[in-house]
């Protein structure tokens, strides 16, 4: 039994001498973060709040992260605390997973993929280069779950380059999210979304065309009077065409913003 001290203020106090490892290492890093915030340059820190890399291919993996042997993570990555990455499982360079992100085995991530707080990416997903994946988003990968059910069937999901899903968002496992496209917080997709389409609401549905810089720049259903001419979008002034038929088609190159 651990002895508890009481403060002034009437709390228990455990003593540090008897913490569990566990608890050192919590304490240590919650130490490090305070440390950051007072003096970033002393917590290793630069003037831009990040972490100096600590291995000579500029990965950094933290010290509270589980990276599992077999696992493999291009140059530039970046694994933060308590983030989980099981053995098979490969991330492109210069990706960022965030506090408590789980990637399953045999998944493959692209480079330039940012996965913020709380996601898990499980077998079957696949992530190509540049996507954005929000705090908490959801993947599934079985259509009919059972606790019970040793028999299942593992069901593929497809992010496209580019594509952005926002936070607490859900995607139904068979589907397909389109390059540049944009899932709103909080969205339900349950089918595929199309490349450059902006998706809301339980269930998804589709609601505009957006440029690659995510701004919306035309509403759908597209106007009549938009078939066969160019519009542009508001805040960055990339220009895409409307087809007679009504299809929104972006630019035959990407901008390099976008790359």
């Amino acid at each position: 039994m651990i002895e508890a001290s009481r403060t002034a203020c009437g709390r228990s106090r455990r003593d540090p001498s008897e913490e569990s490892g566990a608890r050192r290492l919590w304490r240590r890093d919650c130490l490090g973060i305070r440390k950051a915030f007072r003096h970033p340059a002393a917590a290793g820190i630069d003037e831009r709040g990040s972490t100096p890399p600590v291995s000579a291919d500029r990965t950094y993996i933290h010290e509270l992260a589980d990276v599992e042997e077999g696992a493999v993570l291009g140059e530039g990555t970046r694994v933060w605390r308590f983030a989980h990455i099981r053995s098979g499982a490969v991330i492109g360079n210069d990706c960022v997973l965030g506090n408590s992100v789980f990637v399953d085995c045999d998944v493959r991530i692209g480079s330039g993929v940012k996965v913020q707080n709380g996601v898990s990416v499980y077998a079957g997903v696949t992530v190509e280069d540049d996507a954005f994946l929000g705090p908490h988003m959801t993947f599934t990968n079985d259509m009919y779950p059972r606790s019970y059910n040793p028999e299942w069937n593992l069901v593929p999901t497809w992010v496209e380059r580019g594509a952005a899903i926002g936070a607490h968002a859900t995607i139904l496992c068979g589907t397909r999210i389109g390059a540049y496209s944009m899932v709103a917080a909080g969205a339900v997709v349950t089918r595929n979304v199309p490349a450059f389409g902006l998706v809301v609401g339980s269930p998804a549905r589709l609601v505009g065309r957006v440029c690659y810089c995510g701004r919306r720049v035309v509403e759908v259903p597209i106007p009549y009077d938009y078939r066969g001419q160019e519009v542009t979008c508001p805040a960055c002034g990339t220009a895409y065409r409307i087809d007679e038929a009504g299809e929104f088609l972006p630019p035959p190159r990407v901008p390099a913003q976008a790359r």
